[in-house]
């Protein structure tokens, strides 16, 4: 997984020689295989590498036949490699796991999917790249959703993207009178606090809170 962090092709390739190398191992911490840390970072000749392209430019190589790593595995945010070459816009890395069959359409714990994420970011480039797989218009409820589930279940990631997106206003309320800044104040979560008070959330909102046995 090091190896892949920081797109250590020669390292991969040894590696790739081993017959009970497991493409699919994860992490502890945060549940990820190599193919999400290549991706992440933009490393696309480490992607074509994990997702079995020994050819074209590894064709000299010889290495075990084995299946190529998943690219539709979940880490434990419910979020897909996919998802983070769009959030960091690696075109290279996208075109090669839609080319390896990676869907658009897996949805994250925030309930939101690799292409909300590139029609939400106003990415042009990458939804390009999606042309023709089921792209149709969110509404801005879908985003109100995302950004409530990010901040309840504590997202920091999540949140930070959608509130850079164009549609996103965090000065809403939903259906008990709340706005996602008193959620995150009940969560206890000072890095959403902060990234809501960044993007100019109003704190003046009135709610009312549930007190237990009353």
């Amino acid at each position: 997984m090091i190896a892949s962090y920081f797109g250590l092709d020669q390292v991969i390739l040894c590696l790739l020689e081993k017959d009970d190398l497991d493409l699919n191992s994860r992490d502890d911490t945060y549940k990820r295989s190599a193919m999400f840390w290549a991706a992440g970072n933009g490393f696309d000749l480490t992607v074509e590498l994990l997702v079995g392209g020994i050819g074209g430019r590894w064709k000299d190589k010889k290495l075990p036949f084995r299946a190529g790593a998943q690219v539709d595995c979940v880490d434990r945010h419910g979020q897909t490699p996919l998802l983070y070459a769009v959030w960091n816009r690696h075109l290279a890395v996208i075109k090669l796991l839609l080319k390896a069959g990676a869907r658009t359409d897996l949805m994250d714990d925030s309930g939101a999917t690799p292409l909300s994420y590139a029609k939400w970011r106003r990415y042009d480039d990458v939804l390009d790249l999606f042309s023709g797989k089921g792209i149709t218009a969110d509404s801005k409820d879908d985003i109100k959703k995302a950004l409530i589930s990010a901040v309840q279940k504590g997202s920091e990631a999540v949140v930070k993207q959608l509130l850079e997106t164009e549609e996103s206003n965090p000065n809403f309320t939903v259906g008990n009178g709340w706005t996602p800044l008193s959620y995150a104040i009940e969560g206890r979560n000072v890095t959403i606090v902060q990234l809501l008070l960044d993007k100019g959330v109003e704190v003046n909102y009135k709610y009312t809170v549930s007190v237990k046995g009353k």
